[in-house]
């Protein structure tokens, strides 16, 4: 939100893998996955410690997407450092920040995304991904 002037301050994908849905994310320290079970119980935490609360809002495909190819990219990925460098300079380096991370990942998945994937703020990826997912909703 800082660094991107967005409502958005972080995004996501969430895969259903053995009828078990996950998350993988970039964070810091790491990119990783996490049950999304989980992943709502450290977003409650976090909200009983902050001021403004975070919410959880949910995209759902319209469109079949190849998500084969996306997993595979995001499996790859796990593990990998955390950092804001590439979006701020606009070129790919060896750690990696949520937007890129996302937009890699569509793009693996052949949607389209226009423009430098460093630069993918997660209001981007709202706007980006309008054509092929569903209106969000909260959860």
């Amino acid at each position: 939100m800082t660094h991107t002037n967005s409502p958005y301050s972080h995004v996501a994908l969430i895969f259903n893998i053995d009828e078990e849905p996950w998350v993988y994310e970039a964070v810091k320290p790491v990119v990783r996955k996490i049950k999304l079970s989980d992943y709502i119980r450290e977003i409650e935490a976090e909200n009983k410690k902050r001021k403004k609360l975070m919410k959880l809002w949910i995209k759902k495909p319209k469109v079949k997407i190849n998500t084969t190819t996306m997993l595979k990219y995001l499996n790859d990925q796990l593990g990998r450092k955390y950092s804001i460098g590439s979006y701020i300079t606009g070129d790919p380096q060896d750690k990696i920040h949520c937007g890129e991370l996302t937009a890699r990942a569509l793009i693996a998945g052949k949607i389209k995304v226009h423009g430098n994937p460093c630069k993918k703020t997660p209001q981007g990826i709202m706007n980006l991904s309008r054509p092929y997912y569903r209106k969000a909703r909260m959860i």
